[in-house]
């Protein structure tokens, strides 16, 4: 048996050491979170780091942290296992950040905090991804089912996950503490400003990011005399197929789309601040961090009309993601009537919910 999760995560232990588990987190939204996590608990209590060896930690976390990094191979995760069985104690906390459980029952109190939707949703299917992709999906839905017992609790990103995580497994899941709050004003008249970029997508190329309903999109608005412009960023060693794509479609229909490539996180607060809205097509999301990054920046947002997105915040326009003329049309909607969202995120507030809130 574990121990008390009630008592290990209760206000009175908010000292103890924290162990953060992350062999498999080195890039992407979670490496972006990981690090404010990072920054937030740096001074505030002993914290250990056990990461994949490709992991770039915030300079400004790293002086406080013990970190023990291991080879991205499964040799490397099964002894980023065995090493965090032999260095929990029960007077730790252990936070299981990249969406598995530990192999192994831990002696510490152990939080898993579980991000990835393809890992929860049955309904999501993998055929689009390649065959390495696929076989390690569906072995990581094998490993969270087989091992969830040993976390003590679940943390999740929205009360969408948060349903789809208790229909799946048949026990409740937390909501993290991130703010959806809306403000009290909207700010006005945001895409007046000329920016070089009318429309931005931050995201990477995956399946159902919804890549080529987008350009299909954007092909229509051209048939009809609108051409906005729009800034991808996709890495260019993985989407041959989608940058072919965007090329015929610029060629063809005179399109206005540009691909900023795979972007470092002062590359992506540019590509932000050189746009004029960003939209989110996106089939589905455990969190969509690009949401919060642009609700946070006084962006505009149009994004799809689904759970996950109004879970974060109230976009300006929405629109049915699998069809692209009706992209189309909340694009032109948009392009008379801009309003605005403000939406507060801390990782603070997260790691008060992991380390000090009752479950």
């Amino acid at each position: 048996m574990g121990p008390d999760p009630e008592l290990a995560f209760g206000e009175a232990e908010s000292s103890r050491r924290l162990i953060i588990h992350a062999p498999n987190v080195h890039s992407g939204g979670g490496a972006v979170l990981l690090n404010a996590i990072l920054r937030a608990s740096a001074g505030s209590r002993e914290v250990v780091l056990i990461c994949d060896q490709r992991m770039k930690v915030d300079p400004e976390a790293q002086s406080f942290l013990i970190t023990r990094r291991f080879a991205p191979t499964v040799f490397g995760r099964l002894a980023a296992e065995r090493e965090i069985r032999n260095i929990a104690t029960e007077s730790d906390l252990v936070l299981s950040f990249g969406n598995l459980p530990p192999i192994y029952r831990l002696k510490a109190a152990t939080a898993l905090f579980l991000q990835n939707r393809y890992l929860v949703d049955a309904a999501m299917p993998l055929s689009g991804f390649r065959p390495g992709a696929r076989i390690r999906l569906s072995a990581e839905r094998v490993w969270l089912k087989r091992r969830l017992r040993n976390a003590d609790r679940v943390i999740v990103q929205t009360q969408t996950m948060a349903a789809l995580f208790e229909q799946r497994f048949g026990r409740k899941a937390e909501v993290a503490g991130f703010d959806s709050r809306q403000p009290e004003s909207l700010l006005n008249d945001y895409a007046a400003s000329k920016k070089l970029h009318d429309f931005t997508y931050i995201s990477s190329g995956e399946p159902h990011k919804n890549h080529r309903t987008l350009i299909e999109a954007w092909s229509l608005l051209s048939e009809g005399g609108v051409t906005p412009s729009l800034s991808l960023t996709l890495s260019t060693s993985d989407n041959a197929n989608l940058l072919a794509l965007v090329e015929k479609t610029n060629s063809q229909k005179h399109t206005r789309i540009v691909n900023l490539g795979q972007l470092s996180a002062s590359e992506v607060d540019s590509a932000y601040n050189n746009s004029g809205a960003l939209i989110f097509p996106s089939l589905g999301e455990s969190f969509g961090l690009p949401l919060v990054e642009a609700a946070e920046r006084g962006m505009p947002i149009l994004a799809s009309e689904l759970d996950y997105v109004r879970d974060l915040v109230v976009p300006a326009e929405t629109f049915d993601p699998r069809s692209p003329r009706s992209i189309a049309r909340a694009v032109c909607r948009f392009m008379k009537l801009p309003p605005d969202l403000n939406v507060s995120v801390t990782a603070g507030d997260f790691l008060k919910q992991v380390c000090e809130e009752k479950p």
